[in-house]
């Protein structure tokens, strides 16, 4: 086989996991923006805890995304 040839092969086999892992980082970007966006209505700062579960979820996603890309 070519190298061509082997490089579509493995470029078409990661795109699922790609596209469900982007999928899932897209979704945390939506739930992240609307969250933010209801705590900026009600006049506040997120708590400690609440940045700490953002992060900790940004961090989730993108550990997905990157185990998937190899």
């Amino acid at each position: 086989m070519t190298p061509a040839l082997l490089f579509a092969i493995q470029a078409l086999t990661l795109l699922p996991g790609l596209i469900q892992a982007g999928a899932e980082v897209l979704s945390l970007i939506q739930t992240t923006t609307t969250a933010l966006a209801a705590m900026q209505a009600e006049g506040r700062d997120p708590t400690d805890g609440e940045w700490a579960a953002l992060r900790a979820a940004g961090e989730a996603a993108l550990a997905r995304l990157d185990a998937v890309s190899g």
